[in-house]
């Protein structure tokens, strides 16, 4: 009877250790995720800010210079092609640069 108390025991504070190592205590900065620092965000914003506000000035000629080809394109169905384009390589790149929010990685 020892022996079966003994294992069940065991059992149990096995089977519900692994619930404490998520826990968060005050003390505890093992499991505490730094926030970024200014500094951070700058270096990672400035270089991905300048490099897709290019890539918006790209894809806006890439759209004036495939235009004959959407146009062709326009005429089969769905009838689509400019908005596809468009949103491809103008609409999406705008608003990755200018519409998100900053530290939003």
């Amino acid at each position: 009877m020892k022996l079966i108390k003994l294992m069940v025991f065991v059992f149990v504070f096995a089977v519900s250790f692994p619930s404490f190592s998520n826990e968060r205590t005050a003390n505890s900065s093992s499991m505490v995720i730094p926030e970024p620092t200014a500094i951070d965000v700058m270096f990672y914003e400035v270089p991905v800010r300048v490099l897709s506000c290019a890539a918006t000035i790209a894809g806006a000629g890439f759209f004036v210079g495939t235009l004959p080809i959407s146009g062709l394109m326009t005429a089969f169905r769905p009838h689509k092609a400019f908005h596809k384009v468009l949103d491809y390589f103008v609409v999406s790149p705008f608003k990755y640069t200018f519409m998100r929010p900053v530290e939003k990685w």
